[in-house]
């Protein structure tokens, strides 16, 4: 991972981010367009968070725990340490820091479509062409690799996956939000068995909620049921 040095502060107070989340906004970076910043919302600032928490979540936690980017930073820190290329299949690489006038940001990868245009999250995705075959064998590939990895992650959500549309017309899920561990001990990523054990039941949650999630949008049937 590259920190890229910015003698020069970036400009983003006048941009409108092309993606939201609850407590981070997404920017295309304005130099690299296959290139994205996430920055905290302005009421989701980690010291404000940290300000605001029970005293006994401030007794065992720092500043920087209340902070999405550090901790998403902590995991693809980790996950480079592994030195195992094939663990960025399915995560975006991270190109480091940068500051902007709303703040430091972190950099990622961005996906985008054989057009150019930024590829959509999976509700949208879902949203628009229902649970097409391509993106249910798409779903089961993520599934498969991630049943294997110890990544670091939280739950899967519909809305933290992008479906991304490669040029031979397959599909691609890539996970945009959600890495990093949430538990006090990352038990998960010490033992194999245990990681291995974690990710099944995300992925299990995962296909739940992709169904439901078509049943909402009155799309085609649900899946058959995983093991």
């Amino acid at each position: 991972m590259n920190n890229t040095p910015d003698n020069l502060l970036i400009t983003l107070r006048d941009c409108v981010p092309f993606a939201r989340g609850g407590k981070r906004a997404c920017y295309v970076h304005p130099d690299q367009p296959d290139r994205c910043i996430k920055l905290p919302l302005p009421d989701q600032q980690p010291a404000d968070l940290y300000r605001r928490a029970p005293w006994h979540r401030r007794l065992r936690k720092s500043i920087l725990d209340f902070d999405e980017n550090h901790r998403e930073w902590q995991a693809i820190h980790w996950l480079e340490c592994q030195r195992d290329d094939t663990v960025w299949q399915h995560v975006p690489c991270c190109h480091g820091w940068t500051d902007t006038d709303l703040g430091r940001g972190l950099v990622v990868h961005l996906c985008r479509e054989p057009g150019g245009g930024i590829s959509p999250n999976l509700i949208d995705y879902l949203r628009s062409h229902g649970g097409t075959p391509a993106v249910r064998t798409a779903i089961d590939h993520f599934a498969a690799f991630w049943t294997v990895r110890r990544i670091p992650a939280h739950d899967f959500m519909i809305n933290n996956l992008v479906c991304q549309t490669r040029a031979d017309g397959t599909l691609h899920i890539w996970m945009i939000d959600g890495l990093g561990c949430r538990t006090f001990l990352p038990v998960a990523q010490w033992f194999t068995f245990a990681g291995r054990r974690d990710a099944r039941r995300r992925i299990q949650c995962l296909h739940q909620r992709f169904d439901r999630t078509l049943v909402r949008l009155g799309s085609a049937r649900p899946t058959e049921p995983r093991l």
